[in-house]
Parts: structure tokens; C-alpha cells; sequence
């Protein structure tokens, strides 16, 4: 249980958003579908814990207004009572602090403290050794740019849905009639696109054959709808790569469920083996990730995937490339544990999605004490107090005195508190591209426009970029 609480709780603050630790937030109705709080104030009610995924059903024994007493518990039921006193110590003066505007809100100071608790290193790994001395952890500095290099940016599109694709690319009559026919006969003539019609445009593979070898056409057709993608193919801006897929080895109607390694019929297995391009089925990693860690041996290459994770970016886990995951939706990046100024409350699962960087969660950690006490405002002071007290909880330590994987936690926490302001700070005053248009996947390629422009800020020499329209 501690284990997926550990992973929802960064991923959801309070809430059951999203499968996090804690409760369903309800306007008037249950609205489990969406934590999106918009409207507000006398109708938010902190609600129910039924729906949450993990929680600490968890009452301390004694005075539950003794901050010492209620931290100690809570330490020894979430991380075997090895927090160390620095920490415990800063815990209890964020619980006191919630006590000092209200004296009845003992339950929600015990609340923040678990989520501060679930934040050291002492609860995300086993170790016992975490000696924190006081000296701000530092972010970890970018690398340093290779002169003289050309910028390059490879963009991943895919198109994730029901795209016929046996009707986007076929055989024209004007250059393979007898494909053509074939092609009518096996999809009937409902499906099959018509070329008196005009249904289909004209796909030439060029005059050279030493570079179309073996093609069975001379002409292949288009969906007549993809005229602008018939233009860059004619422009030499775009190519088809049709008739392929994922076999270790040749098969045949007989043979295929024995002798091959991935499940070829499976919409969803495909798609990730599309992005794996292993024809031995065992690989973990996707190709641009295996890409850039060859390519980042001797250039900064980033790595940026917009509104959800993709495979086709995540590399080696021995190399230790991360992956940063940027929105599509917003002006840039959402706040580090985001405070709503407008509404007391979270954002929750959407917030993951539509708010930035989500190597941690932006979400506030406080919000059930502004859903208790309507009447206190959010305050920017506030969200910068907590986020002071969860870096300082992940401060350095001592060499030789704390664990290695401590250690990384921490600085994982630090770098993308930064990481996230930094893209904060970057994007949020770039104005997107007059070419491109806002629906459909236009805002994930505008948000991929602002942030090739922003090369040289963000320090890098070239760019992978994946991005998923879903239909």
C-alpha cells in the first residue's frame, strides 16, 4: 500500500485525483469524473476519502494538537521512525503554524505533516542514513553547449486512433491498374477509394529507379483529403515509409502465432512497438530514446515529450537520460505545487496533463486547509513557505553519512522544482506561431515551435521531441 501511495501522493497531493492519497473533493454532487474546481467558495466542501486509491486511515493517540507527539506517530507508521531530527523538526513548525491561525484544524495539520513526511528521502528510499546539514541543495547545472554545431530537432507525431491507413496511401490506376483493381476488389467498393471521383491524388515515386527500387507502382495515390501532405511529398518535405512493422523473422498465415515475439494484432502493442523498433521483442527502450544516448555523448540533446510520457524518448535506464514532459494546453509550465488564486482548492488529474512538467507533481499539498477555512486566500506567501519547507526537507547532506539513493531523491526534487520554473520562465512570454492553428494537434507543435526557438536559452545542440494527437 505505502509503495503506491508513495507514487500517487507525489502525483496528487490531497486529493483522489488521478488515484492520489486522499480525498474526493464534491460540488454539491459527486463529480468523480473531473477535480477541475471552478466555481466555489459556500459550495466546496471537503469531502469523502471512500474514493481514494490509498490514504492513511490514522488518528494519533494522545493530544492530537501536540506537534511532537503527532509527528512522531506519523514518522513511525510512514518511515520506521528514521526521519531525521532536522527534518522532524521542520515538520512540527509547518504543523504549528497551521494550528497558529486555527486551533481547530488539527486534522489538517496532521495531513500536511504525512505529505511532508511522504516528500523526504527518508520515506522514498530504504535507507536509514539521511543527515541533512542545513546547506541548501543546489540544482544541478546545465551542460555546456558544443560550439560550431548546427541545431536539429526530430519531431515524433503520432497520430494515436482510427486512421484508416490502408485508404491513406493505395495503389493509383493511372500507374498500377492491376493493384488498383485488386485493392478495390479486397476493400469493396464502399470503402476503396474512387478515382473518378476524384477520392485520389497522384503519388509519383520519381524517374530514377535507383532511388524507388522494387516499387510495384509507378504512381500510388493519396486521400484526397492530405492534399497539403501530397505538397511536401512533391516538395521533398515528406516520405511515406508504407508496408511496415515489427518481425524478428520471416512468417506466414501458418507459422506467425509460434515464431513471432510481439502480438502483431493488438492496436495498442503495435503502437508500442512502433516506438520500441526492436524486432526481438526485448527491448525496454524506445528508438529516439536509444538515439539520443548515443547522441549525448558528445552534444546537450534534449529530450521533451508534450502532455503525456511516449516510450519512443526514454533511452538506457544505466544512462540516466531523463525525459521532460512540457504541455501543450497552457502558456508554459504550471506552478510547483500550484495554488489556485481564484478558487480554494486543487487541480488535480487534468493539472498532470494540461499544467507541465510532471517529473513531480505541481499540485498544493495544502489545499484541504483553503477548502476548510474558505474565507483565508491563497496566498503566494503561503505556496512559497511550502515549497521552502519541501526543499529544505531535501537539503545536502552529509558525505559519507547518507545514502546514495537519498541523495538522488533529493536532488531529483530540487532539479525539477527549477526545471519547472525555468520553463515557467522561458515560454510563458513566447507568442505562439501565426502558421500554426490552435486545434487539433496544433497546440502540441506550437508549444514544440516555442521551444525550438528557445534553443540557446535552454541550452542544447539538438532537440527529440514526441508528441500523441489522440483521436
Amino acid at each position: 500500500m505505502f509503495m503506491y501511495v508513495n507514487r500517487t501522493a507525489t502525483d496528487a497531493g490531497l486529493s483522489n485525483c488521478n488515484g492520489g492519497a486522499g480525498p474526493q473533493f464534491r460540488l454539491g454532487i459527486v463529480s468523480s469524473a473531473s477535480c477541475d474546481l471552478r466555481v466555489g467558495d459556500s459550495y466546496f466542501r471537503y469531502d469523502t476519502l471512500e474514493y481514494a486509491a490509498g490514504f492513511l486511515d490514522f488518528t494519533p493517540t494522545g493530544d492530537i494538537n501536540d506537534s511532537a507527539n503527532v509527528v512522531d506517530q506519523l514518522a513511525l507508521l510512514l518511515v520506521a521512525s528514521k526521519l531525521s531530527e532536522p527534518s522532524r523538526a521542520l515538520i512540527q513548525g509547518v504543523f504549528n503554524s497551521i494550528l497558529d491561525e486555527d486551533q481547530n484544524a488539527a486534522k489538517v495539520a496532521q495531513e500536511v505533516a504525512q505529505l511532508l513526511i511522504m516528500s523526504t528521502p527518508e520515506y522514498s528510499t530504504t535507507t536509514n542514513l539521511v543527515a541533512p546539514n542545513h546547506i541548501e541543495r543546489q540544482p544541478t547545472p546545465p551542460d555546456t553547449l558544443k560550439p560550431n554545431t548546427d541545431y536539429n530537432a526530430l519531431v515524433f507525431i503520432n497520430l494515436f486512433g482510427g486512421m484508416d491507413s490502408l485508404n491513406m496511401l493505395t495503389p493509383h490506376p493511372n500507374g498500377c491498374q492491376a493493384l488498383y483493381d485488386e485493392y478495390v476488389e479486397a476493400r469493396g467498393d464502399n470503402l476503396a477509394l474512387n478515382y473518378t471521383a476524384g477520392e485520389i491524388l497522384e503519388i509519383p515515386i520519381g524517374a530514377d529507379p535507383t532511388t524507388q527500387p522494387s516499387q510495384p507502382c509507378s504512381i500510388f495515390g493519396v486521400n484526397s483529403h492530405l492534399d497539403e501532405l501530397q505538397q511536401m511529398y512533391n516538395d521533398g518535405d515528406a516520405i511515406f515509409f508504407a508496408n511496415i512493422g515489427t518481425l524478428s523473422k520471416p512468417v506466414n498465415a501458418a507459422n506467425y502465432r509460434g515464431e513471432t515475439k510481439v502480438r502483431l494484432f493488438s492496436h495498442f502493442d503495435m503502437k508500442e512497438e512502433s516506438m520500441k523498433v526492436d524486432g526481438n521483442g526485448a527491448s525496454a527502450t524506445g528508438i529516439m530514446g536509444r538515439i539520443a544516448d548515443i547522441m549525448g555523448e558528445d552534444l546537450v540533446v534534449g529530450q521533451i515529450t508534450l502532455d503525456r510520457t511516449l516510450e519512443i524518448l526514454y533511452g538506457d535506464p544505466a544512462v540516466g537520460r531523463k525525459v521532460d514532459v512540457v504541455s501543450s494546453k497552457t502558456k508554459g509550465v504550471d506552478q510547483f505545487y500550484r495554488v489556485s488564486t481564484k478558487v480554494p482548492g486543487v487541480s488535480c488529474p487534468l493539472s498532470l496533463i494540461l499544467y507541465g512538467v510532471s517529473t513531480l507533481s505541481q499540485l498544493d499539498l495544502i489545499s484541504s486547509y483553503f477548502l476548510h477555512f474558505p474565507s483565508i486566500k491563497p496566498a503566494s506567501s503561503k505556496r512559497d513557505n511550502l515549497i521552502q519547507a519541501i526543499l529544505a526537507l531535501n537539503n545536502q547532506t552529509e558525505p559519507g553519512e547518507s545514502g546514495i539513493h537519498a541523495n538522488f531523491w533529493s536532488q531529483a526534487v530540487v532539479d525539477t522544482y527549477n526545471e519547472s520554473e525555468d520553463y515557467r520562465t522561458l515560454l510563458g512570454p513566447v507568442a505562439d506561431s501565426p502558421d500554426i492553428p490552435q486545434q487539433g494537434i496544433g497546440p502540441c507543435l506550437n508549444q514544440i515551435y516555442k521551444l525550438m526557438t528557445l534553443r540557446t536559452n535552454r541550452t542544447v545542440n539538438q532537440d527529440l521531441f514526441g508528441c500523441e494527437m489522440v483521436s
